[in-house]
């Protein structure tokens, strides 16, 4: 209501993948989109997919800030890992657990696929923007999934928003 009154506009919030508001927005389909990754991070994926689009006419208006969360299933006794680390998961040179001290068990890589921004964020963050490459990972459709898998599924690492992770109690 606040951005509403201070723009005078109205606002239609359509939850969906950044990419895809992205995409919307480059088509004129949509005025305004919403991101959840660096404006730099989500056009330098979609780039890739989609070049020609107009990029440069993009602006980017931080309305809030959202952190990332990495949850591991709550029978796992690795409780952290230092940035070089989870690189080296994301990329495969770490794919078992003993190797940080816990369980000989395979790591699954868990990740929200489809233009999530906490996956654009992590890739670009700790990859320098490559996709992860870890052997085991698994893309799921939505972040209530990838807390589940990580729940069910007793090797797997998941990234997703710190907020839901807490809210589920992940370890």
């Amino acid at each position: 209501a606040e951005i509403e009154r201070l723009s005078g506009q109205v606002l239609t919030v359509i939850p969906n993948r950044s990419t895809l508001g992205l995409i919307a927005l480059l088509e004129g389909r949509a005025h305004i989109a919403m991101i959840s990754a660096s404006l730099e991070s989500e056009a330098t994926n979609l780039q890739r997919s989609m070049p020609g689009l107009p990029f440069d006419k993009l602006k980017s208006f931080e309305i809030k800030r959202t952190r990332v969360g990495i949850g591991v299933h709550p029978g796992n006794p690795v409780r952290g890992a230092t940035r070089a680390q989870l690189t080296q998961i994301l990329n495969g040179k770490i794919a078992n657990w003993k190797e940080l001290g816990g369980p000989d068990l395979p790591i699954r890589v868990v990740l929200v696929g489809g233009g999530g921004g906490v996956t654009v964020t992590v890739e670009s963050v700790l990859l320098q923007g490559e996709q992860a490459s870890a052997p085991n990972k698994l893309y799921v459709k939505t972040a209530t999934q990838l807390f589940q898998v990580v729940e069910q599924e007793p090797g797997a690492i998941g990234f997703g928003q710190l907020g839901l992770l807490k809210q589920r109690k992940i370890a």
